[in-house]
C-alpha cells in the first residue's frame, strides 16, 4: 500500500528525519509518534528498513512507515485489551508488502497490495488477531464462524480508526452485521459513565473499552454453529462486570435489534461461568474434532475430513439453527460450488505458489486415504 490510505480525518504518517520519530497527520495538524518498536509486538516486515525521514507518499519509505504504524499500534491496543496471555500463530506474525490491491491473512502471514485502503490492512490484521485469541477457529466449517471472523476484522478497522482519527464520529463503514453492532456498541459504552466524559469520550480509552469487551467474548464463546450469537451473549455478560448492568441490558437489546440475541427484559440470575461453589469454570476446549462426511456430493472419491462447530452453546440456538455437522457440509458444497476450494495437495500445508487458484480460501490436503479441507487464508480487501 503505498501511501498506507488512512481515514480521511487521518491521513498517514510522516517520518521525520531525527531522533528516529515521525509524524501522523491528526485533525488539528501533526502529531509526534514514537518509532514503531515492531518486535515488541512479534511484528515483522520483510525486507529493508528505511532510515527514519520524510518520505513522500508512494514512496518504499512513506509504505514501509505507514504500515508499521498502524501494525504497531492495532497490535498494542489487542495485547492491552486481551488480559490474557496469547500470540501469533507460529509466534510472530511476518508482514509482506506486495502489488495490487489486496489486504490478505494467512497463518503467521500479512500481505498486504500497495493499493489496498487503510481499513482493509487493519481488517487483515483482524484475522490474525482473533487467530491468536483462538486458533481453533482458523479451519471450522461453519458459514457463522466464516462470518464472525470477517465480523471480528470490521471491529478491528473500526477501532483502529478510532484511535487514530481522535473523534470517536469517524469510523470505516462496517461490512458485515458483527460489525455495524459492534459500531453501535461503542455508541453506548460512548454514552455511559459521568456526563463529562460522556460529552467528550476519550477515543484511546473508548477503544480500549471496546476492545475487552470483545476479546473477553471471543475467548470465551463455545464454537457453536451460531457462533455470533454466542460472542454476543458474552459480551453483554462481560459487560455486566466491566460496564455494569444498565450498559449489559443495553447491549443485549441493541444485538437483539441487530437479530444477534432474542430479545429478553433481564440478565441472566446467575454467572454461567462459575460453578455452584463459585469457582470458575474451565474455558471451552481448544481444538474441535474433526469428522468425515460425504464427498461424492462434492465430486471427491475419498472420505472428506471437515471441522465442524461442535461445541455446546451458551445461548439458545435459534429455532432454524442447522446442526454442526449439517453446517458444515453446506459450507463446504459452498466453497466448491463457488471455485474457493484449492484441489488435493500431497503432504502437509505449504505456502502458496505463483500460478494457483487466486480465488482459494481452502485447500484439500490429501494425505492418499482421506481428504481434509483447511483454510489457507483469509481476504480483507
Amino acid at each position: 500500500m503505498s501511501d498506507m490510505r488512512m481515514p480521511r480525518a487521518a491521513p498517514p504518517l510522516r517520518a521525520l528525519p531525527s531522533g528516529g520519530r515521525h509524524t501522523m497527520p491528526g485533525l488539528a495538524g501533526p502529531l509526534p509518534r514514537a518509532r514503531p518498536l515492531l518486535a515488541a509486538q512479534g511484528l515483522e516486515i520483510e525486507g529493508p528498513v528505511p532510515i527514519p525521514g520524510k518520505y513522500r507518499p508512494g514512496t518504499a519509505g512513506f509504505r514501509y512507515w505507514a504500515v508499521a504504524e498502524a501494525l504497531e499500534r492495532g497490535a498494542a491496543l489487542w495485547r492491552a485489551a486481551a488480559e490474557f496471555p496469547w500470540a501469533w500463530a507460529g509466534g510472530r506474525l511476518r508482514v509482506q508488502l506486495i502489488g495490487g490491491t489486496d489486504a490478505v491473512c494467512e497463518r503467521g502471514w500479512l500481505r498486504l497490495g500497495a493499493g489496498a485502503p487503510h481499513a482493509a490492512a487493519m481488517r487483515a490484521l483482524g484475522h490474525a488477531v482473533l487467530d491468536g485469541l483462538r486458533p481453533a477457529l482458523w479451519h471450522v466449517a461453519a458459514p457463522d464462524v466464516a462470518g464472525f471472523h470477517a465480523g471480528f476484522a470490521d471491529a478491528v478497522a473500526i477501532l483502529a480508526t478510532l484511535e487514530v482519527s481522535g473523534t470517536a464520529d469517524v469510523v470505516p463503514q462496517a461490512t458485515t452485521p458483527f460489525g455495524r453492532a459492534f459500531a453501535d456498541v461503542l455508541v453506548v459504552l460512548a454514552q455511559a459513565g459521568p456526563a463529562a466524559a460522556r460529552r467528550r469520550p476519550d477515543p484511546r480509552l473508548l477503544a480500549l473499552r471496546g476492545a475487552r469487551l470483545l476479546a473477553d467474548a471471543a475467548r470465551r464463546a463455545t464454537v457453536a454453529p451460531d457462533f455470533t450469537a454466542q460472542v454476543a451473549a458474552e459480551m453483554a455478560l462481560a459487560a455486566t462486570v466491566q460496564e455494569g448492568p444498565l450498559v449489559a441490558l443495553q447491549l443485549r437489546d441493541l444485538f437483539a435489534r441487530h437479530g444477534l440475541l432474542a430479545r429478553s427484559p433481564v440478565l441472566e440470575a446467575h454467572d454461567p461461568h462459575l460453578a455452584e461453589d463459585g469457582t470458575e469454570l474451565p474455558l471451552p476446549a481448544c481444538s474441535l474434532p474433526w469428522v468425515a462426511t460425504d464427498a461424492a456430493t462434492m465430486g471427491l472419491d475419498l472420505p472428506l475430513l471437515l471441522c465442524p462447530a461442535t461445541q455446546p452453546p451458551l445461548a439458545a440456538p435459534a429455532a432454524d439453527a442447522p446442526a454442526p455437522v449439517a453446517a458444515a457440509h453446506g459450507f463446504a458444497q459452498s466453497l466448491f460450488v463457488s471455485g474457493m476450494v484449492e484441489r488435493p495437495r500431497i503432504g502437509r500445508l505449504q505456502r502458496r505458489a505463483p500460478g494457483t487458484n487466486a480465488l482459494a480460501t481452502h485447500l484439500l490436503l490429501d494425505d492418499g486415504r482421506t481428504l481434509r479441507l483447511v483454510r489457507e487464508r483469509f481476504v480483507a480487501g
